[in-house]
């Protein structure tokens, strides 16, 4: 039975290697796979909802409604963080929340959307070379487990090629497969593939941020996310767990604030739930500055007052897509945080920031004079060294004259 199993996967290793090295930006066993049930399920669920040809602002307005009530349609529980967040009160206490998959829908239609909010179907068909690109670029970025081994981040880093470096990344994955003695199934790799660009545990954290956003909190900082693969004739689950700060709009300077979300994928039944862990700073510490906004009470960088930050990315595409780079608002997927915090959006921070902007340029001009006084000062000492030596030479050659 091993020698079977190894006997197959190095067929499978071979296969995948011989088609790479002819096609660099693409994927082998495209049409059996999860990418053919993907757009099967692009077909019918999101083009049939979508049948009346739509101008560009609509679809996407129309698009971002959708990405808003994700949490709603792909979770049960939704309710509660509603609750919470409605009915919040000054507290440190950290507020712990399980989403479950609901009876209604499956892993496909969870991963159509997220493929779809990103833009990775071009021309209504699913863009399997930008996805393997996307996972090129983050293969190396964060911290990956398999079976209780690290995959080596810096030596994924090295290879410049992203096309590459997602073979080099599934290759590894493979050979680990194999030396557990595991039969490789092209899904499951897929699967893995998916979920390990970053752009579907940041839609499943977008949809929380969106909701904070109403109490003037946000994701900030630099997070840590790893994920983690075990595959065994026992076990086979993914988790991909993010851990970061939670700031307030008001000062995101103030600490103590923690936000933790673990996407988890049964690979057996594809199944998955999503958990999250939030602790707000301590916020009693604001009193006395300004009051927290409504989420309505945005403006944008014209000082027109907006209908919210949602309404402001969908009135100033064009603005954001400039303001945090063109890739922001395609492949990668920009945040309402990041947004916010970049100051393209307006608000307190925008406000905070520009306060800090002209601080900065105060301290340099305060440096500038400081400079100048100190230049205008050394050039009157040097005049005053050349005339004391002038008249002295002067009175040296006058006295020599009367002699």
């Amino acid at each position: 039975m091993e020698s079977e199993i190894l006997e197959n996967n190095e067929l499978i290793i071979k296969e995948y290697e011989d088609f790479v090295s002819q096609n660099e930006e693409i994927f082998p066993f495209e049409k059996e796979n999860i990418f053919s049930k993907i757009q099967e399920n692009y077909n019918t669920k999101i083009i049939k909802n979508n049948e009346i040809e739509l101008d560009k602002e609509t679809y996407y307005n129309k698009k971002e409604d959708d990405r808003q009530t994700f949490l709603e349609k792909m979770f049960t529980n939704s309710e509660t963080l509603n609750n919470v967040f409605n009915q919040f009160k000054n507290t440190t206490d950290p507020i712990k929340i399980t989403f479950d998959q609901p009876s209604e829908s499956n892993i496909y239609d969870l991963l159509t959307k997220i493929l779809w909010y990103n833009n990775f179907f071009k021309n209504d068909q699913l863009d399997i070379s930008m996805i393997k690109h996307q996972l090129g670029k983050d293969a190396h970025r964060a911290t990956t487990f398999f079976n209780d081994k690290e995959i080596d981040k810096k030596n994924l880093s090295k290879i410049a090629d992203e096309y590459k470096r997602a073979d080099n990344f599934n290759l590894i994955l493979m050979n680990l497969i194999n030396d557990d003695n595991v039969d490789i199934l092209i899904d499951t790799i897929y699967l893995i593939d998916l979920l390990r660009i970053q752009q579907a545990i940041g839609v499943l954290n977008d949809t929380v941020t969106h909701k904070m956003v109403k109490l003037n909190f946000t994701i900030g900082g630099q997070g840590t996310l790893i994920y983690t693969v075990i595959l065994n004739s026992k076990e086979k689950y993914m988790k991909c767990e993010y851990s970061g700060k939670i700031i307030s709009f008001i000062d995101p300077e103030i600490e103590g604030g923690s936000f933790k979300s673990c996407f988890n994928i049964n690979i057996t039944d594809l199944s998955y739930s999503f958990d999250v862990s939030i602790i707000f700073p301590n916020i009693e510490i604001l009193q006395g500055q300004d009051e927290p906004q409504n989420e309505g009470q945005y403006e944008n960088d014209g000082g027109n007052e907006s209908n919210g930050v949602i309404d402001y990315v969908k009135n100033n595409q064009s603005n954001v897509a400039i303001g945090v780079g063109s890739a922001a608002l395609g492949a990668t997927g920009a945040t309402i945080g990041t947004l916010l915090l970049t100051g393209i959006l307006g608000g307190n921070t925008k406000t905070l920031h520009n306060k800090r902007k002209n601080n900065k340029c105060k301290n340099k001009k305060t440096k500038k004079n400081k400079k100048n006084k100190k230049n205008k000062k050394t050039k009157k000492n040097k005049k005053i060294k050349r005339n004391k030596k002038t008249k002295r030479n002067k009175k040296t050659k006058r006295n020599k004259k009367t002699k």
